[in-house]
């Protein structure tokens, strides 16, 4: 019964948060609206159509990346370590994709089966060697998916602002006309490093593009908001379907900055299938705490976007450190007076599977343990709760099988 009036509450709040920014932003309340426009991914619709490029251990991937041709392939060896800050540059794609893969696809998961840490072995490794990250997009870049990396940073750097950069959250990029557009990072295993900052493992400030079936973690920054995915200066659509999430600050957010595109709202945002989890190694106090305490805030924020389905995640662990832990921070909060606003949400439709271990859900809401529910169109006949906990299944995607819903 207390699990059935938390539930209505928060559903309660939920619709005050969309009516309020309707009033404050629009002029009148707005109904949740879908996503207008839903990425396809499926590895037909990215064919390869040109000449594979091989480049070994040793090799210079940079040089491949600047040589590939629309249609082609770039394939690093499975196992071998490419050191350097890689930017994937624009070319006259004409709808024709550039793929970077794995030499070893056999030792992934099958397409749209999540990756974990154990597949590592199967992945080349990209290495950032400085707090610029790994890989990054140029301007007007267009048209690259990424299979089966692992990406991560050099032990030795002590912040990294984000290890993948899709699109670009600084000045230059002040224009939809420049914005990076059409990427895809598909199963790749993106981490920090447990003992230094990793303020983002993802920037996603591009437009039309997509991170599935992947491994984020380690997202994690002292005394700073930390990201697995973050974004503030991207239009969007973003799909973000089948991740493993693991971020201190907030395990996904949109806004929390100034956009550099004036009048910018992130949107058509699919949010489907995600495990958004903090360990517990992060909890000051805890007996597996590893001695660096991120600032821990929420599992899921949003500033500033519209248009978002958020179906199906699993949001699991949060406590107050930062600030009271929150599962999703749904209420944006207005900028003072001076500064640039992202105060935007609207028409956004939230159906969780299951929010356990939460020192609060939403916002004016006390202790609770979870909140369940269920959405049309996913299979949760692999998940039981018992004795008040969450038994998540250990088959791939953690058993949370997604279908096409109305």
């Amino acid at each position: 019964m207390r699990l059935a009036i938390v539930t209505q509450r928060i559903l309660t709040t939920s619709v005050l948060s969309t009516m309020l920014i309707g009033v404050t932003v629009e002029g009148a309340p707005a109904a949740p609206v879908r996503p207008q426009v839903l990425i396809e991914t499926s590895l037909a619709a990215t064919p390869v159509t040109g000449k594979t490029i091989r480049v070994a251990a040793g090799g210079d991937f940079q040089a491949a990346l600047n040589s590939a041709e629309p249609g082609d392939e770039i394939v690093l060896e499975a196992g071998a370590t490419y050191t350097g800050n890689f930017v994937l540059p624009a070319k006259n794609a004409n709808g024709k994709w550039i793929t970077v893969r794995t030499s070893d696809l056999a030792g992934l998961p099958k397409e749209s089966v999540r990756v974990g840490p154990e597949h590592a072995r199967a992945m080349p490794k990209i290495v950032g060697p400085n707090s610029g990250g790994a890989i990054c997009t140029a301007l007007h870049a267009s048209y690259w998916r990424l299979i089966g990396l692992e990406v991560t940073v050099s032990p030795t750097v002590k912040n990294v602002w984000a290890l993948v950069r899709l699109g670009s959250g600084k000045a230059e990029q002040n224009t939809l006309a420049v914005v990076a557009h059409h990427l895809i990072l598909d199963r790749p295993s993106i981490h920090g490093d447990p003992a230094q900052n990793c303020f983002r493992c993802v920037a996603l400030n591009s437009a039309h593009s997509a991170v599935i079936d992947s491994h984020l973690a380690e997202g994690h920054a002292q005394g700073f908001d930390a990201q697995a995915i973050g974004g503030w200066n991207g239009p969007g659509p973003f799909k973000i379907v089948n991740n493993y999430l693991a971020g201190s600050g907030e395990n996904e957010m949109f806004g929390g900055a100034d956009p550099a595109i004036p009048d910018l709202v992130p949107s058509d945002i699919e949010f489907r299938g995600n495990y958004c989890f903090k360990p517990l190694s992060w909890k000051i106090g805890h007996p597996s705490y590893a001695g660096l305490a991120g600032a821990v805030k929420n599992l899921f924020e949003l500033k500033n976007a519209r248009r978002v389905l958020i179906e199906g995640n699993l949001f699991e662990n949060s406590w107050t450190h930062a600030q009271n832990g929150t599962a999703r921070k749904i209420m944006p909060e207005l900028v003072k007076a001076g500064v640039r606003a992202s105060p935007h949400l609207w028409m956004w439709t939230p159906r969780p599977y299951y929010a356990a271990h939460l020192a609060a859900g939403v916002g004016n809401i006390d202790i609770l343990e979870g909140i369940p529910g269920k959405a049309a169109g996913i299979d949760y006949s692999a998940y039981a709760i018992k004795d008040g906990r969450l038994q998540v299944p250990q088959s791939p995607g953690f058993g949370l099988r997604l279908a096409p819903s109305d």
